[in-house]
């Protein structure tokens, strides 16, 4: 009778307890937060790095300067409305890389 019993008892029991849906909503909470956190400078990058390769595609040495390209990227920065970083940032970075 004890087994019946028991079985009787599993069958009943089914779905999440109340600490097993806190415990998925605070994992679903710290996962939301850590992509609104990572997410909006991993787009700023992604669209510094376009801009730059673009520049970078269309500068001609024989006809531009180095100034032109500058104000290329500038205004291509105003553009795509990154507001971030500025345009020296952006030459250390690609003269440290272009030591490498």
């Amino acid at each position: 009778m004890g087994a019946q019993v028991e079985t009787t008892r599993r069958s009943l029991q089914r779905g999440m307890t109340l600490w097993g849906i806190t415990f998925n909503a605070l994992l679903l909470g710290a996962v939301l937060v850590m992509l609104l956190r990572v997410l909006p400078p991993y787009m700023t990058y992604l669209s510094v790095k376009d801009i730059v390769e673009r520049a970078g595609a269309e500068f001609d040495p024989a006809a531009d300067t180095l100034q032109d390209i500058r104000v290329r990227i500038r205004k291509l920065l105003n553009t795509s409305q990154v507001y971030d970083i500025k345009l020296l940032k952006i030459s250390k970075f690609t003269a440290i890389r272009a030591w490498w």
